[in-house]
């Protein structure tokens, strides 16, 4: 799934992507971008219709927000 999102990411340089998923997808693009073992998935929160934020570049990954349920 983080092939597919760089890929995304990478053909809109300049844009926003949004990608829409479940909270297991979520958690695992989490772990593999971090580059934590997928087994820690588990402690990461992802609730219904909440929305987490990353800045990926080909150079980093910054979480913006995980699990915001503000809305």
């Amino acid at each position: 799934m983080a092939a597919s999102v760089r890929e995304a990411v990478s053909s809109h340089p300049e844009g926003t992507i949004l990608v829409v998923t479940h909270g297991g997808a979520i958690s695992a693009l989490f772990a593999e971008l971090l580059s934590v073992p997928i087994e820690t998935t588990w402690s990461f929160a992802v609730d219904n219709a909440s929305i987490s934020r990353i800045y990926l570049t080909d150079e980093r990954v910054l979480v913006l927000s995980m699990n915001e349920t503000s809305h």
